[in-house]
């Protein structure tokens, strides 16, 4: 796909065509192993671009720029976004995905455990996303850890909270919840 100067922001169809190349590239190793982690992160990576794509063509971010939404360029605008407002999910959720994809050694956990204090059901993403990381990356699972012990710092009822997952009927819950559980 060649870029085209005069269309900024890029839309529809060729924006579509990016995310699916971008798509069939990261998301197929981490589909044959956590369909629903490759969904997460499918919609949180096109939730990002389309918010970096809906900036007008004359925003000072494009500057020195050809007004093409990337990746990379999403993972500095996320960046940014978050940077003004640490209450931006969205932002947050994209910066993990781009983690994620990106096989970073601590697989997104500093912008999930906002997240993961706030809704703590959303530490299964955590522990997911460990999972995928450390089949390429050391150190994986001793992020995870520093990243439960800040958790259980902040969430009062941490680990009984974990055991009601464990009981419960969301079986990706339950077993993400168990295995912060046994890390202990």
């Amino acid at each position: 796909m060649r870029y085209d100067a005069s269309i900024v922001p890029v839309a529809g169809a060729e924006l579509d065509a990016y995310l699916e190349e971008v798509f069939a590239n990261f998301l197929p190793p981490i589909t044959s192993r956590d369909v629903a982690l490759a969904e997460k992160i499918r919609s949180s990576l096109t939730r990002g671009v389309q918010r970096l794509n809906a900036l007008p063509a004359d925003d000072p971010f494009w500057k020195d720029s050809n007004g093409s939404p990337t990746l990379a360029k999403m993972q500095v605008h996320s960046g940014r976004l978050l940077a003004k407002n640490s209450e931006d999910d969205e932002a947050r959720w994209a910066l993990f995905a781009y983690d994620v994809c990106l096989f970073a050694g601590h697989f997104g956990a500093p912008h999930l455990e906002p997240i993961v204090i706030r809704d703590l059901r959303q530490i299964r993403w955590l522990v997911q996303a460990c999972e995928w990381v450390s089949t390429v990356s050391t150190g994986g699972k001793a992020e995870l850890r520093k990243s439960i012990k800040r958790l259980r710092k902040e969430i009062p009822g941490f680990d009984a909270a974990l055991q009601s997952f464990v009981d419960g009927d969301d079986e990706p819950l339950a077993k993400a919840a168990q295995a912060v559980l046994q890390s202990r």
